[in-house]
């Protein structure tokens, strides 16, 4: 059993209780059969419920809340575990009550269901639900020890009757199949208006059944039970089992009606092992695990007879916005005090409370004493967890580095040091005349007083050795000479009495205040100047703040604008052309528009169609295209999947096309094809308007005019680009006519024009880079930028390692090709932390320690 700190107390004829949480070591006290795995679901033993509705013969009918198919993903594993347990099963009801999905903080979802019509409806019974404010007059004051059991979902082990299932049916759609259908509780619900009255009554009657034993009372309010007794170890029972574990196989054995139970006659053989126990034990335990686990053998809990009697505290407080720390070391014996000073603001209760028990172990060295204080956290330190952390190598549970590491570290080194100690606990803030009582308070007045103090130097918030700034070098003291600096008492000062310090020193400064304040560029500087002076120390603050990795993934940093990339020249019409799917108002069974742009000439074909797929794409290129303008050399798209499909990928194999895809999220890529599709929509919009259409009829007009207009890059039409002649739109032209000479001379004639017109297409295309827009390079480490900028999170992300690049894009393996314009290189990080392995000489041992730089 464990002590759980329950206080009873009569004040102004009132029982005020005072209730703790349990700590981790209580928790391990425990019997961890007890407690809820997920994996069960009990039934009690009691006759089906039967639940009575006004108007049973009006149906209730809710119609179920719309639920994202996020939350009903959530719901899924749960319903599919309650219909296994049998406590849902499927159903074709009259009835129906919606469902919620209750987001948790951890984002899981929890199963509500809005019982409330059927609540308004229900024949209620008379609640018989104990008092909690009587309930506690049957603990006496000599029950000191307590065990408290929450019955897990305690609703569902009551069966509800066939006839009273129907009414808390509800609808569940499955997210995978998207098959609907109804399920029913057969089991007492949670949020049902008798639910907490009808399984109290149930356990109470299971309870009176069950006799806990002499001495030993058991409470009970609705699913909760609370077990009392004045003696912990006679409430283990004979077999040493708790009363909550002996309560839990009491209900077990009530569902096993075959099961007898019997008292054995037999002897245990186990106590024949080992013959008849020796008169003089081997040896102590408790003597043996006290030596094992204190850090030195004298160590005592309880105050020495003789030798010195020193209090120690320590203050932790925030004043106008201000924190202020410090400590003290009194003596008990004359109240004097020993020492006591400010401490550093960024120190933590604990912290301080720490430093003030090691200065007070130094103090003792050689000596006979006995330390006084009110941490419960330092107390802990020194006697239980003080030795267990430093076999682990000053780590915690979690493979990592205690927060206050050395300062533990120095205190078991000094503790060895006094010739006899002792370090005693005592209640802190306490009222009376006591001795101890009074020396603590006085200890806490001057650990105030010296926490208002003046802090002169800086100190290590985790009790690190304080590093020395090193020697300047002798360019860096010829500087310092140059502008006016002396050397005064080891110091390097300016006129002004500012100290000058070299850049090695200057840099950690730097580093230290970024860790602490992630500050930018300029505050780093300005700050480091009022104290100090150094030369090109907004460089070394420039350097610290791109070295943060969190201040590269949080600041927005400006990308310098590079060249763009273009695409290998086309030479001949429909040798290179681009590909996409556009969508529009759906019209019949048309709602996208797959367009096609021929590189050279700027020819646009659009075709409707009711989905975006791979066969639409396939179809239109074998019926339309490749018929008109035969095989194109390459076909440039997006990676959307009806262009990355299978299907896609074997017909421009079969063909001989080269299929190129885009960088992803980068329409920049696909620019000549996203154009045209603005273009397009500008169009139809337009005749739409004049003519009162749909944007299918409006298509081929739209179509005709694109290819008709003259290109700003070569003052060329498409129309006159492909065949060599202007469009006709009743305006005189110059172009030659079959009428005007022979057939001939007509097809010369028309040759030559269209070789000079496309040598004005092909002079009209933005050539090639033929260099990299990037300076990054396969194994280098880059931030990608976020698409999303929500509050309080990161803009970039990574770092990622990259793998492959191009002249415009780069590849990682998280995030697949990515333009360069939203990548930059991840500066390297000198401040992350670096372990260091140490090994003991003859001893199969490692130390690994994490360090800072």
């Amino acid at each position: 059993m464990v002590a759980l700190g329950i206080g009873l107390i009569v004040r102004d004829s009132k029982l005020v209780v005072s209730l703790y949480k349990l700590t981790i070591k209580d928790e391990n006290k425990i019997n961890q059969e007890v407690w809820h795995t997920g994996r069960e679901a009990g039934k009690l033993d009691i006759e089906p419920i039967s639940i009575e509705i006004e108007r049973p013969e009006d149906p209730i009918r809710v119609k179920q809340y719309p639920i994202s198919l996020e939350e009903r993903r959530g719901l899924k594993p749960i319903i599919e575990d309650l219909i296994t347990k049998g406590i849902l099963e499927p159903c074709m009801s009259r009835h129906n009550t919606p469902i919620l999905a209750i987001r948790k903080a951890d984002g899981s979802y929890r199963l509500v269901q809005d019982l409330r019509v059927i609540n308004e409806r229900t024949k209620t019974r008379f609640p018989v639900v104990a008092n909690p404010y009587t309930l506690l007059n049957q603990v006496s004051p000599e029950d000191v020890w307590y065990s408290m059991i929450d019955l897990k979902d305690a609703f569902w082990t009551c069966p509800l009757a066939e006839g009273s299932r129907d009414y808390f049916a509800f609808q569940w759609e499955d997210p995978d199949t998207n098959r609907k259908q109804q399920l029913k509780w057969a089991s007492l619900p949670q949020g049902f208006v008798d639910s907490p009255n009808l399984f109290g009554q149930a356990l109470e009657q299971l309870l009176s059944k069950f006799s806990p034993g002499e001495g030993t009372k058991i409470l009970q309010y609705v699913d909760d039970l609370l077990i009392a007794r004045s003696e912990e170890k006679r409430q283990k029972a004979d077999k040493w089992l708790t009363d909550a574990r002996l309560l839990k196989y009491e209900v077990i054995l009530i569902h096993a009606p075959e099961l007898e139970l019997k008292t054995t006659t037999a002897k245990n053989p186990a106590q024949f092992l080992f013959g008849e126990a020796s008169e003089k034990p081997t040896h102590n335990c408790s003597e043996l695990i006290e030596l094992q686990t204190k850090v030195r053998a004298d160590l005592e809990d309880e105050e020495l007879e003789e030798g010195e009697k020193w209090f120690v505290d320590s203050s932790a407080r925030v004043l106008e916005g201000k924190r202020k720390s410090g400590y003290a070391i009194i003596d008990g014996k004359t109240g004097g005090v020993i020492e006591s000073g400010p401490l550093s603001a960024s120190w933590s209760a604990q912290a301080c409370e720490l430093y003030a028990v090691l200065q007070a172990l130094k103090g003792l060295k050689g000596k006979t004493g006995t330390i006084y204080t009110d941490s419960k956290y330092a107390f802990g330190v020194v006697h239980t967890f003080g030795k267990i952390w430093e076999e682990r190598g000053l780590i915690n549970t979690r493979r990592k580095n205690l927060v206050h590491e050395n300062l533990i570290k120095q205190i078991l080194e000094a503790i060895r040091e006094p010739k006899a100690i002792a370090v005693v606990y005592v209640k802190g803030h306490q009222v009376g005349m006591q001795f101890r009582t009074r020396r603590n308070n006085l200890a806490d007045q001057e650990a105030r007083r010296a926490a208002l103090l003046t802090l002169n130097a800086p100190e290590n918030p985790r009790g690190e050795p304080q590093e020395f700034p090193p020697c300047p070098t002798e360019k860096e003291m010829e500087e310092f000479r140059k502008i006016g600096g002396t050397l005064e008492d080891e110091k390097w000062k300016l006129p002004d009495g500012q100290e000058l310090i070299p850049k090695a020193y200057a840099r950690k400064i730097l580093r230290r205040l970024h860790l602490q304040t992630h500050w930018g560029t300029q505050a780093l500087a300005e700050q480091f100047l009022k104290f100090f002076g150094c030369k090109g120390i907004y460089e070394l603050a420039k350097q610290e703040v791109q070295g943060c990795i969190i201040c590269q993934k949080i600041n927005k940093s400006r990308i310098r604008q590079a060249s763009l990339g273009r695409r290998p020249l086309a030479y001949r019409p429909f040798g290179r052309i681009q590909v996409d799917f556009t969508e529009l108002p759906k019209i019949g069974r048309h709602r996208y528009l797959l367009v096609l742009v021929d590189q050279l000439t700027h020819w646009v074909e659009a075709f409707p169609s009711p989905r975006t797929t791979a066969q639409v794409v396939a179809k239109k290129l074998l019926e339309e295209i490749i018929p008109r303008y035969g095989i194109p050399d390459s076909i440039d798209s997006d990676q959307g999947t009806h262009f990355t499909s299978e299907i896609i990928k074997h017909l421009a194999n079969a063909l001989g096309i080269r299929w190129e895809y885009h960088t992803p999220w980068h329409p920049q890529s696909s620019g000549q094809v996203e154009r045209m599709n603005q273009t397009l929509k500008a169009q139809i919009s337009k005749l739409m308007l004049e003519t009162r259409m749909s944007w299918v009829k409006c298509l081929p007009l739209a179509l005709l005019n694109i290819r008709t207009q003259p290109h700003s890059g070569s003052g060329l039409s498409p129309f006159e680009m492909l065949y060599g002649m202007p469009y006709e739109h009743g305006m005189p032209v110059g172009h030659p006519r079959v009428e005007d000479c022979q057939i001939q001379s007509y097809l010369v004639s028309i040759n030559k024009n269209l070789q000079e017109l496309r040598k004005r297409g092909l002079v009209s295309q933005s050539t090639p880079l033929g260099f990299a827009i990037h300076k990054i390079q396969p194994g280098d480490k880059v931030l990608i930028k976020t698409w999303k900028e929500a509050p309080l999170t990161p803009h970039w992300e990574g770092p990622f390692l990259v793998l492959l690049t191009t002249d415009t894009a780069v590849k990682t393996a998280e995030k697949s090709w990515t333009h360069s314009s939203r990548v930059k290189k991840a500066e390297p990080q000198d401040n992350l932390p670096q372990w260091k392995i140490t090994s003991s000489p003859g001893d199969l041992k490692l130390k690994i320690h994490r360090q800072t730089r």
